[in-house]
């Protein structure tokens, strides 16, 4: 009787570990997403996040007033490509670009949870990019080991910034 009971605890223990690292669905990714984190009926800007090479997908968090982490989109993936969420991203847009609109301001961002962390001026009515250059160097049990660049570029008018790449050959 021991050795069924020993064999039902560790097919139950298996099942609780496969649920637990499974994945939320595939989803196709668009050329850009934008998010509102709370710029309201006032004055806004925006900031921009751009893979410099799409080829490796990245999380971009908003931090709040308490430093914690809020998913905003997963990013870095090509235009049409396909793309399998984990748990813990499931409802987050998934695009090659993203878009925040936000209150002037500082606002703090962090790429990838534990990563990289910078603040960005929101400058009103124009537009800050970001350019990440995100490199998968090797994953460890369930960890990713990653290099995470980042650029902030000065911010341009609304009506002066040129689209991204997917975004005039979408429209051409």
């Amino acid at each position: 009787m021991k050795p069924f009971l020993l064999a039902s605890a560790a097919g139950v223990a298996f099942l609780l570990c496969m649920a637990g690292s499974g994945h939320a669905g595939t989803v196709k990714a668009e050329p850009s997403c934008t998010v509102d984190v709370g710029s309201g009926e006032g004055s806004k800007g925006y900031v921009e996040f751009s893979a410099k090479v799409p080829k490796s997908p990245f999380r971009v968090f908003k931090l709040d007033d308490e430093q914690k982490p809020h998913l905003l989109a997963v990013i870095g993936v090509k235009t049409g490509k396909r793309y399998r969420m984990l748990p813990d991203e499931k409802g987050a847009p998934v695009a090659e670009t993203l878009r925040v609109v936000a209150a002037p301001g500082s606002s703090k961002f962090m790429i990838e949870r534990g990563g990289r962390q910078l603040t960005v001026t929101v400058a009103e009515g124009k537009v800050t990019p970001v350019v990440v250059n995100y490199e998968l160097l090797d994953t460890v049990c369930e960890y990713d080991v990653c290099r995470i660049e980042t650029e902030v570029l000065e911010p341009v008018p609304e009506s002066e910034r040129k689209p991204p790449a997917s975004d005039r050959e979408a429209k051409g």
